[in-house]
């Protein structure tokens, strides 16, 4: 055989032997796509599958602290609500916060308030609660100062101008107090502060400031006598006040 046919014999032979492999790969890619398709549900029930393990591992780990973590029972602190109607049962524990007073003082306010006297208990709880809003190191702008000063003195003409129920035990528990707070809002160097610009005219600023004198010098002195001897009542009691107001007055201090 010549090399020319052997050439092409083995050209042939060659081309032969590519054929199948050819043709199986194109035999193989037509059957791919279903192994393919297989391969491809598997994977994603796989990925499914890890996905919901993802998905429920933050909660077991949840669940499996929260059974590790000791519970601890807190209980609710007791709050004292303070109450707003003026019973006298109510009022018996009402003191305003700052205002220092000793025990006799303050049974004698309790007594005011368990006897139910209205007249007496407003007066004490205005001239309590005076006492707190004037006490030294209060800041206070005069406006605010001398508003306090007005009711004050309306306060003492009401307490003297209304009947109560025992003016006696009233009129001495505010002498008490007065006494008690000589160095607080009744002391001389509080007592007059804002005089000079109290909204009063002049005959009743000079009521108001005869009354705090007739109280700071009757709550000094021992015995009721002795501050007759050093208080003016008639010109003390001569304007702002009623002439029962003034018989109550004296009647107090002449027993």
């Amino acid at each position: 055989m010549s090399r020319k046919n052997q050439k092409s014999q083995g050209t042939t032979m060659t081309e032969q032997t590519q054929t199948p492999q050819e043709d199986s790969t194109q035999e193989n890619g037509q059957q791919n796509p279903s192994v393919t398709d297989s391969t491809s549900e598997q994977t994603e029930n796989q990925a499914g599958e890890q996905q919901g393990q993802e998905g429920q591992q933050p909660q077991d780990q949840v669940q499996e602290q929260a059974a590790k973590e000791p519970v601890i029972e807190t209980k609710e602190e007791t709050k004292v609500v303070t109450p707003t109607s003026t019973t006298v049962e109510q009022l018996l524990d009402k003191k305003p916060q700052g205002v220092e007073l000793s025990q006799p003082c303050q049974d004698l306010i309790d007594q005011i308030r368990q006897s139910g006297d209205k007249v007496g208990i407003d007066a004490i709880d205005a001239i309590l609660t005076y006492s707190e809003n004037m006490k030294p190191g209060r800041q206070m702008n005069p406006t605010d100062g001398a508003r306090h000063q007005v009711n004050l003195y309306r306060t003492f003409q009401f307490m003297v101008n209304n009947e109560s129920k025992d003016f006696t035990k009233l009129f001495a528990t505010v002498l008490r107090i007065v006494e008690e707070l000589r160095n607080g809002a009744f002391g001389d160097r509080y007592a007059f502060r804002f005089t000079d610009v109290i909204q009063l005219n002049k005959q009743d600023i000079n009521s108001f400031t005869r009354f705090l004198n007739l109280l700071n010098t009757a709550s000094a002195v021992k015995g009721r006598q002795e501050a007759i001897k050093q208080i003016d009542f008639s010109k003390t009691l001569e304007y702002g006040f009623t002439d029962e107001g003034r018989q109550r007055i004296l009647a107090f201090f002449n027993r």
